[in-house]
């Protein structure tokens, strides 16, 4: 449900004053929301950083700063998860995924 296909759609069907809240804070699920239309934030609480995704940058209390999103679309983290025809079951999306990793560093060296 974090690939970018998925969150389109959440993005498409949500109001311009919504909200999208997760317990993740992982590289893969906030480039995923990223690439799908959202701006993206921290949520923080006492034990535990999450992620805020949101249409508008003036509801996210704390945004992840310009060069802290370049540094995660720039590596191995941000390779988001994809699944062009939202029918892929969790081992095809990993393997897709695991497919972009070594493409992305055969790229760099």
């Amino acid at each position: 449900l974090w690939s970018i296909e998925f969150l389109k759609l959440i993005y498409e069907k949500t109001h311009k004053s919504g909200k999208l809240l997760t317990y993740s804070s992982s590289g893969p699920v906030r480039s995923s929301m990223i690439s799908s239309g959202f701006k993206i934030g921290r949520t923080l609480s006492s034990n535990k950083e999450g992620t805020l995704a949101v249409k508008k940058n003036e509801l996210l209390k704390y945004p992840i700063v310009n060069d802290e999103l370049k540094k995660l679309l720039s590596s191995t983290k941000g390779i988001p998860f994809r699944d062009p025809s939202l029918t892929n079951s969790n081992k095809e999306i990993l393997r897709r995924r695991e497919k972009e990793l070594l493409k992305f560093k055969e790229k760099i060296n």
